[in-house]
């Protein structure tokens, strides 16, 4: 049976692009023919005329993916916004069903399917619907990006008791360090701290 798994964050730009290329790239290792979907992305550029999602197009490229990037990503708009507000400039909307039936068409073809979300779980995508239906629609579990800096403790805290108490599973947490040189003396202790308060949820990696 083909698994999938979204990918979300503590918080915007806590790297989710990056771990999720990681995976794909880990699980073409071990033989895993991949599939990606990044449902929507904002903050889109106009490239040749079209509008192109740089984030999709780089999880493509890691999966070696031939499916077409309208399928992985069915709704990108040019505003740096929220979903939901970057859908209502274009004078649009995200459809969720839409989102499903092009997962099927990914998961069709592939062992494992990975999903990149936009922000955190509770990023809206609409006044009604956030990141988090989408994850209940696939009945797929999250694994959590969590950026290793001041303040992660509580937002994973926040972002895992949130997944569970919306029936999410949480198939993993992976601590990410987004500065190459940083001065946020938590960054020693953040992982380690993470485990403790969280032992049942799998650490899968720093």
């Amino acid at each position: 049976m083909t698994k999938g798994y979204l990918i979300t964050g503590t918080d915007t730009g806590v790297g989710k692009t990056f771990i999720t290329r990681a995976l794909s790239c880990a699980l073409k290792d071990k033989g895993q023919k991949v599939g990606v979907m990044k449902p929507v992305e904002t903050g889109c550029k106009m490239v040749g005329g079209r509008l192109t999602p740089a984030d999709a197009t780089l999880l493509n490229e890691a999966a070696s993916s031939r499916i077409d990037i309208d399928v992985i990503n069915p709704f990108r708009f040019a505003p740096p916004l929220s979903p939901h507000l970057a859908a209502r400039e274009a004078f649009s909307w995200i459809d969720i069903e839409k989102i499903e039936k092009y997962y099927q068409m990914i998961a069709e073809g592939s062992d494992v399917v990975l999903v990149e979300g936009a922000g955190g779980l509770m990023a809206p995508i609409s006044y009604k619907e956030t990141i988090a239906d989408i994850a209940l629609a696939l009945n797929i579990p999250v694994i959590v990006v969590a950026a290793s800096r001041l303040g992660v403790l509580n937002h994973t805290l926040l972002t895992v008791r949130l997944a569970e108490s919306l029936g999410l599973t949480v198939a993993g947490i992976i601590v990410n360090h987004t500065e190459a040189e940083p001065t946020d003396v938590s960054r020693a202790k953040n992982a380690e701290e993470i485990r403790k308060l969280l032992p049942e949820i799998p650490f899968l990696g720093e």
